[in-house]
């Protein structure tokens, strides 16, 4: 069987001002991309870049070292972008208390495999994903979409 690689999870870091503006693609191989990567694998990924990126930008030197620490952990490997150059301005993460199904954290920002996108996940009060198996998701044509659509996606589950 040949081998193929597939870039179906990914890991966001972005803030309004700058400090955070990186994209990292989880490289997987063959029909891997399409199985849910262990919480404990990815928690692990998640500490190495809150560790690591801190509050700060990082240059291009500091991504690289990022790539091959979670290279460390990811078998197939990572690839690691700067959004800033990617001129994407608006990312929106919200955590929602629903009625009846705990809470929630609505996340909107742009994806190299599907655009722009919003996904709801499962999380505690603090906004800490609990799943990464998305309960809701919407895809849109543009960042206003996106950024409307964000606030929509808010208010139905704050009514479920």
């Amino acid at each position: 069987m040949e081998k193929y690689l597939n870039t179906g999870h990914y890991l966001n870091y972005w803030k309004d001002d700058g400090k955070f503006d990186l994209f990292i693609i989880i490289n997987e191989g063959n029909y891997e991309a399409v199985d849910p990567i262990p919480m404990e694998k990815l928690n692990t990924a998640i500490s190495i870049c809150d560790n690591y990126i801190a509050d700060r930008t990082m240059n291009e030197e500091e991504c690289e070292e990022l790539d091959r620490l979670l290279g460390e952990i990811f078998e197939f490997g990572v690839q690691v972008f700067k959004r800033k150059n990617m001129n994407l301005k608006m990312k929106k993460s919200t955590t929602v208390k629903t009625r009846t199904k705990g809470y929630v954290w609505v996340d909107t920002c742009f994806t190299l495999d599907h655009g722009w996108e919003t996904m709801v996940f499962s999380c505690n009060e603090n906004g800490k994903v609990l799943s990464w198996k998305d309960l809701d998701a919407e895809l849109y044509i543009n960042e206003n979409n996106a950024a409307k659509g964000h606030d929509e996606m808010v208010e139905k589950w704050k009514d479920m």
